[in-house]
């Protein structure tokens, strides 16, 4: 498993290195950690791009070590690196060797959850917060190990809060499990004492609830970034097709045979959800044990409450339901509460049971093979050529340009999603020469147009000639003649 996890991460480093900015990076790169903003002032429409934690660590980073793309996407690689650590040892708490392995493959292999562990972006860092705080929480509740493990669980969590504001549920459910845990444990062992029982009461709570004053700074930027419409992405549907059937869509990186398995994959999500009840239920009336089942119900709560929280905030403060990459972090907690369930099951009916986990691991295996690649990441693959774009005009201008010293790149349409992503590789590389002039009007006076292929009869311009095609993106680079 060392190996795998050591294979795992070399990918995302690899690609990390390699891929092109994306626009969500280059923005957070040049509106807040290029002018060094710690804490927002102001707010508008693109505020919640500004993932806390995330931010806070790039500007240390690009400090260190520059302004490159594996600087910027450094304190997400270490967040793989973390979640592959503490996932491996946690799910190393089973008794079977093959379910062990399946689980950290079904955990680690998804193509969509790896393209966050390498962009410059919050979600990565808060799930690999999250894969920390539970193994914590594993310990304290399974293991029975001091409370201060209880608030390490919850210390770790509301930092992740500050990496994705997506994980508030999270911090409240897990936090709110753990306290009760802990209420119980101190009423066993101090009732007879109740000096030293209301003493450990009122300090270990106090202890255990200290990292939710996180939520003083958090609730009233959510509330600021709502108020200003910066918390537009996401959906009004309902939350099975926003929230469950969006995240399933994003995990099949959109491959077209494994599209065709969406209807199936719901169909298992629902059988997982439905046996865990069943098979906790069952387990606490047979065993009479809370130890065992208590991280499984535990999982399934934190499930289930923030389900319920984001239908209470689409309801209530309009907040939309959370889609795709935020929706993300319900990923490891499904798979983990699907693991500990194939860990009860096994123990009853071995043979059967561990060969539905390899059957699973397989297809999880094989959607990982199919959409391995070192060029594009799925939510922004529009951009994925921006970075061969700036290399190709900056090694070909003085032959395209007939020598000229300066030149000037515009974008027909599309500016928008490209104009930040152009003013990083500036930049970085310190492109002085090169005039980024926006949005391309007819009969503009530049020396490249970048435009989508479909665009092409739009240009109206017989002075542009064809230069080079990016075919991941879709795009076109025209330069002008008769320089």
């Amino acid at each position: 498993m060392f190996f795998c996890g050591l294979l795992i991460l070399a990918y995302t480093v690899i690609r990390a290195s390699l891929l092109s900015i994306t626009s969500d990076e280059s923005h957070t790169f040049i509106e807040f950690v290029n002018k060094g903003i710690i804490f927002l002032s102001t707010y508008d429409r693109a505020s919640a791009n500004d993932h806390f934690l995330n931010t806070w660590l790039m500007e240390i980073t690009t400090y260190i070590f520059g302004i490159n793309e594996l600087s910027l996407r450094l304190p997400n690689l270490l967040a793989h690196f973390l979640f592959l650590l503490f996932s491996a040892r946690l799910l190393l708490k089973f008794q079977s060797p093959i379910l062990i392995i399946c689980s950290f493959l079904i955990l680690n292999l998804n193509p969509f959850l790896l393209d966050f562990f390498m962009l410059a972006r919050g979600y990565g860092i808060a799930i690999g917060l999250m894969m920390i705080s539970l193994f914590y929480s594993y310990l304290f509740t399974v293991e029975k190990q001091p409370y201060i493990y209880a608030f390490i669980s919850i210390f770790v969590s509301a930092l992740a809060v500050l990496a994705s504001f997506t994980l508030i549920g999270y911090l409240l459910v897990n936090a709110s499990i753990l306290i009760l845990f802990n209420l119980h444990r101190i009423i066993i062992k101090e009732k007879k004492n109740k000096t030293k029982f209301m003493t450990s009461i009122i300090i270990q709570s106090v202890v255990l609830l200290s990292p939710l004053s996180v939520l003083l700074f958090a609730l009233p930027v959510i509330l600021n970034m709502n108020h200003s419409t910066a918390l537009f992405w996401g959906g009004e549907t309902g939350f099975w097709k926003d929230s469950v059937f969006s995240l399933i869509t994003g995990l099949t990186y959109d491959h077209p045979f494994m599209r065709h398995l969406r209807n199936g994959i719901q169909i298992g999500v629902i059988i997982v959800l439905i046996t865990s009840i069943i098979m906790i239920f069952a387990g606490y009336r047979k065993t009479k044990s809370t130890e065992r089942y208590s991280f499984m119900s535990s999982l399934f709560v934190i499930l289930f409450i923030c389900f319920l929280m984001n239908f209470f905030e689409y309801q209530v403060l309009g907040i939309l339901y959370l889609q795709e990459r935020t929706a993300l972090f319900y990923f490891p907690l499904f798979i983990l509460l699907m693991a500990f369930l194939f860990d009860d099951l096994i123990r009853q009916r071995s043979k059967l049971f561990t060969g539905i986990i390899v059957g699973i691991a397989v297809l999880f295996l094989c959607n990982f093979i199919v959409n391995i690649n070192f060029h594009y990441v799925k939510s922004w693959k529009k951009e994925a050529d921006t970075k061969d774009l700036i290399e190709y005009i900056t090694q070909n201008k003085s032959a395209l340009c007939n020598g000229e010293k300066r030149v000037s790149l515009s974008v027909f349409k599309w500016c928008w999603l490209y104009d930040n992503d152009i003013y990083y590789y500036k930049q970085r590389n310190h492109l002085d020469w090169l005039n980024f002039t926006g949005y391309y009007y007819y009969k503009d006076a530049t020396d490249f147009v970048f435009l989508d292929k479909r665009d092409v009869d739009s240009l109206y311009n017989p002075s542009l000639r064809f230069a080079k095609d990016f075919p991941c993106s879709d795009m076109k680079l025209y330069v002008k003649m008769g320089k």
